[in-house]
């Protein structure tokens, strides 16, 4: 089942409450549960509505370039919420997820050290 958050749109930060709108999870903007009272999570918690409806989201697919030679499939931990994520960001920008975190660590590279990097064994 999938939850569906009755009214995320505009939560209060404050108080909790929301709007008087309906959404999917998947709409919601991110909440940061760990800057959340209890009474805060506790309102959110009973905006909750358990379906068994299916949630049709397209994610990234791998390309060719992903399994070029010298590519290896690098196991990365990260939690379902992540992983879910990255797959619908990378398909936002039209990249395999594979492309999405490559570019992600080459970007930090460059801005780390200034310029590209050489592979290094």
């Amino acid at each position: 089942m999938c939850p569906k958050v009755m009214a995320p749109g505009n939560v209060d930060s404050a108080t909790g409450e929301a709007s008087d709108q309906e959404a999917h999870a998947a709409a919601a903007p991110p909440v940061d549960a760990q800057a959340m009272t209890p009474e805060q999570l506790h309102a959110l918690i009973d905006r909750l509505v358990f379906t068994d409806e299916r949630l049709e989201v397209e994610l990234a697919s791998d390309t060719e370039a992903d399994c070029e030679p010298g590519m290896w499939a690098r196991p990365i931990a990260m939690t379902d919420d992540l992983d879910l994520r990255s797959q619908l960001r990378a398909r936002e920008l039209q990249l395999s997820r594979s492309a999405y975190i490559r570019r992600l660590v080459e970007q930090d590279l460059k801005a780390a050290y200034g310029r590209e990097q050489p592979n290094h064994p």
